[in-house]
């Protein structure tokens, strides 16, 4: 089976890499700028949870488009249900979220960190796992269906959703750790921009390597010989 160069690997991998970086980057950019939050027609805030995950979801998913139209080598109406995909299954996982319906919201802010943590919320780690655990099989699946049919091999579905869950599960231990330093230590706007970039980045870094799969197995559909196909 013909391979891609191993440069053009590392290429399409550190790609995704800089995909979740930046997606992770973009909800939070009005805070690095500086800029008022804006109320939205209703008194809706911005900084409201469905707010913040439909944004992330949005930015996130975009920068992955980009990614993704590369990887199939064109821009198809397939992929680009990609967008509308990961936003219904990030808030169907936010939904279902075992830390939202644990503790309470506002700890999820630099403002609340602190307070949350010292009073009883010590095992962050932990829920933080279970809460990857949970995104990582509704995003996975979600997103795994999709792949499946860009690459039209089935295995993708089980192959990427375990990849979600094993990035969730080890993204939510940084994260716990994380938020663990923030309670005792402080955290300043700098280190909380540079820990949501790089968690971003390590999330995308584990499931990257099965975008390779994907890769490799569409390059092997497009050189493979008429005849084979014929015998198949």
């Amino acid at each position: 089976m013909l391979k891609r160069p191993l440069s053009h690997s590392l290429a399409i991998w550190g790609a995704w890499v800089v995909a979740g970086a930046a997606g992770s980057f973009a909800p939070i950019l009005p805070r690095v700028l500086n800029f008022d939050e804006p109320v939205l027609p209703g008194g809706i805030s911005p900084s409201l949870p469905f707010y913040e995950v439909t944004f992330a979801a949005i930015s996130l998913a975009f920068v992955q488009y980009i990614v993704l139209s590369l990887v199939v080598g064109r821009v198809s109406l397939t992929a680009l249900t990609w967008i509308p995909v990961t936003l219904i299954a990030a808030i169907v996982a936010s939904n279902v979220d075992p830390w939202n319906r644990t503790v309470p919201g506002t700890s999820i802010s630099l403002g609340g960190i602190e307070t949350q943590l010292l009073h009883g919320y010590m095992a962050v780690p932990i829920w933080l796992a279970v809460r990857g655990i949970a995104t990582g099989l509704v995003l996975g699946l979600a997103q795994g269906i999709l792949l499946a049919q860009l690459s039209e091999q089935r295995v993708i579905v089980v192959l990427w959703m375990s990849a979600n869950v094993l990035a969730g599960v080890i993204v939510g231990i940084v994260m716990g750790i994380q938020m663990q330093e923030y309670a005792t230590q402080g955290v300043s706007q700098a280190t909380f921009f540079a820990d949501t970039v790089f968690n971003g980045a390590l999330y995308a870094a584990v499931t990257g390597p099965v975008l390779l799969l994907l890769s490799d197995r569409k390059l092997a559909t497009l050189t493979r010989p008429v005849k084979s196909q014929v015998g198949v």
